[in-house]
């Protein structure tokens, strides 16, 4: 392979190719496709071109997604003799690094990063590769020392404004990753007449091409051997069918099969146990609810962030917003911390389906009798009522400090992995009976021993989330008539109670608070959490 280390192309030749598709920034940006990169690509190629970093964009593995699906983000090869400048220019472009969560790194694995794009405030992705490895979503089995030869013969796209790969040098790449990919299930696939796997960009590539079969047989018979050039030469001047592209994979094994990772054993082994792996976490989630890490996550911990307002502030509408904009970059663990219909534990459902029952039979009940505090009475019959309300309340209010007990260590767990936690609402001990709070403080004075033991036990979950606070706080502030437009079914008088609890809650110096007017308009609002959010990253 020493021929391949020839210096590289800085100009593309006479005959550019820029029929190169366009670039696809992340989830957020609803797939759509621009001619040119985000701002901050722009402004990541103009830094890396002044630098003299060799890189050029590499799409080798997209094969892997869906035959609908747009390309997420940028992929790009770089030089790894240029690893160190490139992290340095990355971190003052303000792009930050993100890892898998679920499984172990693979050796020849991607590197992710993700960059706020000020202007439209969504995600951009890169992700960067130094080896050319080949495998699917689970093991990269092989290493083609490839890496010289896709730099050297890399060509300016005028209309992407960056470098790309040679269509004949990523053509071969992409051929020997479909052919090192064929399983027991394409060839059952391909007996019964169905598509087995003939992957979207090995088909652009393909067309690219346009029959020009000289140059990547030269560069197969170079690589490869004279047999898969002969088999190349026939897959570009007509189409890859399975039977070519099999034939292919047993004339370039000889070759292949030196750039092992693992031995044959170790590889099954390791691909094995990743797939058990991918069950066991599937399983705890589907019957545990466990907060097992899933997609990416932040190296340098996690963060969780807790959205406070009163009702009509427009909380759950910002909260679906941002857990939208976040799941398609990062592992986003959502936690209701709320007594309302919102994700509840088993104790407090029963609870939830009686008031269900009561508001059908009761429809002049706004608020929870449970929870309204009575005064003294003389008749047997009311007191009797206020006896069994506040046994309910009892009950009530034991089921939604259990619920929060568990939700806390939810949360501790997620950041603690490294995930993005996004809460309704969060505990509080400054207001009693009130806004997320205990409900039975005036007990713990009470005559009886047993309800002041309750009392205490009550109180425990919320004066334990005054040390596992949140890393951000968004106060979501707008005036009560306001929020009486959004809310009629509530009263004036609540509503102003709640805002000014709001207004009042304190948190520790470690937690950043920022109040947001929520009466401007949604996208002065959203683009405002958005920069919020991504800061505290």
């Amino acid at each position: 392979m020493a021929e391949l280390k020839r210096p590289l192309a800085e100009e593309s030749p006479a005959g550019s190719d820029s029929s190169v598709e366009p670039l696809a920034t992340g989830p957020a940006s609803g797939g759509s496709r621009v001619g040119r990169a985000p701002g901050m690509v722009t402004r990541l190629l103009d830094r890396l071109n002044e630098q003299e970093i060799a890189y050029c964009r590499w799409q080798g593995d997209e094969h892997l997604q869906a035959e609908t699906a747009a390309p997420q983000g940028l992929d790009i090869l770089v030089d790894r003799q240029d690893a160190l400048r490139v992290a340095v220019i990355l971190a003052e472009a303000g792009f930050k690094r993100a890892v898998a969560a679920a499984l172990l790194p693979d050796p020849g694995g991607e590197h992710h990063y993700l960059a706020l794009e000020e202007d439209c405030g969504s995600i951009v992705q890169l992700h960067l590769r130094y080896n050319l490895a080949i495998g699917d979503e689970r093991l990269s089995e092989y290493r083609l020392p490839w890496e010289p030869l896709v730099l050297s013969t890399r060509r300016l796209d005028q209309q992407a404004g960056m470098y790309v790969a040679d269509p004949s040098v990523e053509f071969l790449f992409l051929l020997v990753q479909v052919a090192f990919d064929l399983r027991l299930g394409s060839l059952v696939r391909h007996r019964l007449g169905a598509p087995w796997c003939c992957p979207r960009r090995l088909r652009e590539v393909h067309w690219r091409l346009r029959g020009d079969a000289g140059p990547v047989a030269d560069l197969s018979r170079r690589l490869l051997g004279a047999a898969a050039a002969d088999l190349v030469s026939e897959m570009v001047a007509g189409e890859p069918s399975f039977t070519k592209v099999r034939e292919f994979r047993r004339c370039a094994v000889p070759v292949v099969h030196n750039y092992r990772l693992y031995r044959r054993g170790g590889a099954r082994w390791r691909r094995s146990w990743r797939a058990l792996c991918v069950v066991a976490r599937n399983l705890s989630r589907g019957l545990a609810r466990s907060r097992r890490p899933e997609g990416r996550m932040v190296p340098s911990g996690g963060v969780a962030i807790a959205f406070l307002g009163s009702d009509g502030s427009g909380k759950s509408t910002l909260l679906v917003e941002t857990m939208a904009w976040l799941s398609g970059s990062l592992r986003t663990v959502p936690i209701y911390f709320g007594s309302g219909v919102g994700p509840s534990s088993v104790l407090r459902w029963p609870l939830l389906q009686a008031e269900r029952l009561l508001r059908k039979r009761m429809p002049s009940v706004r608020d929870r009798p449970w929870r309204r505090s009575t005064g003294p009475t003389s008749s047997l019959r009311a007191r009797l009522s206020r006896s069994l309300w506040a046994a309910a309340r009892l009950v009530w209010a034991v089921a939604l400090a259990y619920e929060k007990r568990g939700k806390l260590h939810a949360l501790t767990r997620a950041r603690n992995r490294g995930l993005v936690v996004v809460c309704d609402r969060y505990p509080q001990n400054q207001f009693q009976d009130f806004n997320d709070g205990p409900m039975l403080g005036r007990w713990r004075d009470h005559p009886w021993r047993l309800l002041r033991a309750v009392a205490e036990w009550e109180g425990t979950p919320y004066r334990w989330a005054e040390h596992v606070v949140p890393d951000l706080v968004l106060k979501l502030h707008v005036r009560p008539d306001v929020a009486q437009r959004r809310k009629p079914d509530m009263q004036l008088q609540e509503l102003e109670k709640r805002a000014e609890a709001i207004r009042g809650l304190r948190f520790p110096d470690v937690t950043e608070t920022v109040d947001i007017d929520a009466e401007e308009p949604l996208e002065q609002v959203v683009r405002r959490i958005r920069r919020c959010v991504w800061r505290k990253i």
